[in-house]
């Protein structure tokens, strides 16, 4: 669906174009209540009308009279504190204690209790609450396997808490079916992969992770496909650059032992599949992969003047279109435009952020505050930005072009318009190890620094579930009872305790290259 600048949306107006953000889309949008609040929306929310406001519908206002009502366990006895958005009542709860609460905290149901009451003994949905801990938490009974386990009183009254998690943990029995050309025939021990029978001629059997089967990323043993090893996508990825080289890659363990899966010799390019269950550092399938595997296959492949590449399963599912325009970047001669036909000027935040996250796979695109864009014939195809980190140093966060064309002399040019505007004393960069070589950076004049530690991501069934910027707030909120199991036994990683136990696979990417340019002249 697409949006325009003045649709509105309940009491939302959009006054920005949409932009990506931590892998969503996002308008900016001002609502019409009195403080016309403005905000970063996400776009499903305004669709789907999950988000209509910035709130202000939910507050009483002054003249609402709520004594006497009756919300959950409370009545409320009088007002304390008069706000035009933000009233305070006292309330009575029916334990007798006497509680402060916020009215538009009353009125969507946020509150229905002192949050000292003691519910020992209560049956909700089954769940027998055995014991009053800290706050609000209780030791309870599980109906179904009469295991003790921990949660909040507010989630178990939601009516969405009917177990300790037994059921939903239980596993699926698949055996039978079938995923394209895999018949499912026995499963692991873990029941996490499945023995699987092919319908080719070969009828090849081979254990298959649950995952991919349900997604649809493994359909067969790569019979279909015109390359006869390796995973399902990574023939498809094969065959794609197939169709742009007309070349079949050889698989070569070169890289002091290890091996590229694709590696094309004619133009001196590797290409990686990584699937996280076998790339993992922690869960693993077959082996745990040390945390700096994959910047050390980095390192020896540029060593040996090969470009590699690391696509992640992730990666494949979130972005397929994308980094098959990578690929034919890589592969196919450019469209050249010369510098000279193109108009340079600068451009918003939010053209420049929508413009890379269409070209680049840098990681830095959060990070914006001067943008160039290159336009030939009053078309975008190039963008270079920067972010200011003092008065004098600055950070070259991202620049890319449209896939299938190059601007010769674009990128230097602007630089050098950079530096003559903003006249900075120390520029760095960073390039992401998975698809660049880094030869750009040191084309513009820079010079290498250091390789950075490689950040990680968590994957649970096909989804990056969470990724590096280490939100435990967000696992506590979606998985409190193993929160509590983390605390209780007194783990010092409670994000990897959580996760060990989803068991989700912990995988490291290729680190960044860090790069610099210093102006000696400019120091003073």
């Amino acid at each position: 669906m697409n949006i325009m600048i003045g649709d509105k949306f309940g009491k939302w107006e959009v006054i920005s174009e949409q932009f990506k953000k931590n892998g969503r889309y996002y308008l900016t949008c001002r609502c019409s209540c009195e403080k016309h609040t403005v905000r970063d929306v996400q776009k499903t929310y305004l669709i789907t009308g999950k988000s209509k406001s910035c709130g202000c519908t939910n507050h009483y206002r002054v003249n609402d009279n709520m004594v006497g009502k009756r919300f959950g366990k409370l009545v409320v006895i009088k007002q304390v504190k008069s706000n035009d958005l933000n009233s305070m009542w006292l309330c009575q709860c029916d334990c007798g204690n006497e509680v402060k609460v916020k009215g538009f905290k009353l009125r969507i149901g946020h509150t229905k209790s002192c949050g000292n009451c003691d519910h020992t003994g209560e049956i909700i949905n089954g769940i027998k609450l055995l014991e009053k801990l800290h706050g609000a938490w209780y030791k309870c009974l599980c109906p179904h396997c009469n295991s003790i386990f921990y949660q909040l009183y507010s989630k178990l009254t939601s009516g969405h808490i009917k177990s300790c998690g037994c059921k939903a943990n239980k596993p699926i029995d698949m055996v039978g079916k079938n995923f394209g050309n895999w018949t499912v025939i026995a499963p692991s021990d873990n029941y996490r992969f499945w023995w699987c029978e092919c319908s080719c001629e070969k009828h090849t059997k081979k254990l298959v992770n649950g995952e991919s089967l349900r997604s649809g990323l493994s359909t067969s043993c790569g019979c279909k496909s015109i390359n006869f090893c390796g995973s399902s996508v990574e023939n498809e990825i094969k065959d794609y650059i197939f169709t742009l080289t007309n070349e079949t890659p050889i698989k070569k363990k070169i890289l002091a032992g290890a091996e590229i899966d694709m590696l094309y010799t004619d133009s001196s390019i590797g290409v990686e599949y990584n699937g996280s269950a076998y790339h993992a550092s922690i869960n693993g399938f077959r082996n745990n992969k040390p945390i700096d595997y994959h910047l050390q296959k980095f390192i020896c492949a540029k060593n040996m003047g090969i470009h590699l590449v690391n696509i992640f399963d992730i990666d494949w599912i979130d972005n397929k279109e994308k980094i098959k325009g990578f690929l034919y970047d890589l592969f196919v001669e450019p469209i050249i435009i010369l510098v000279d036909d193109c108009n340079i000027k600068n451009i918003s935040v939010f053209e420049a952020l929508d413009f890379c996250s269409k070209y680049s796979f840098q990681l830095n695109i959060d990070y914006f505050s001067v943008c160039y864009g290159i336009f030939y014939q009053d078309v975008l195809y190039a963008v270079m930005s920067f972010y200011k980190i003092s008065d004098t140093d600055y950070f070259l966060a991202d620049f890319c072009t449209v896939f299938g064309y190059y601007i010769v002399g674009g990128y230097a040019k602007v630089l050098a318009m950079f530096e003559s505007a903003y006249n900075p004393n120390y520029l760095t960069g960073c390039s992401n190890n998975d698809y660049y070589s880094g030869v750009e950076y040191s084309d513009l004049g820079f010079s290498y620094v250091s390789q950075e530690d490689p950040i990680y991501f968590w994957c649970r069934h096909n989804e990056k579930y969470h990724y590096e910027q280490n939100q435990i707030h967000d696992i506590i909120v979606a998985h409190p009872r193993l929160y509590q199991e983390a605390i209780t036994v007194g783990s010092q990683d409670v994000e990897g305790y959580i996760m060990n136990r989803l068991n989700a696979y912990k995988v490291y990417r290729s680190g960044r290259t860090k790069w610099e340019k210093r102006y000696e002249n400019n120091i003073s």
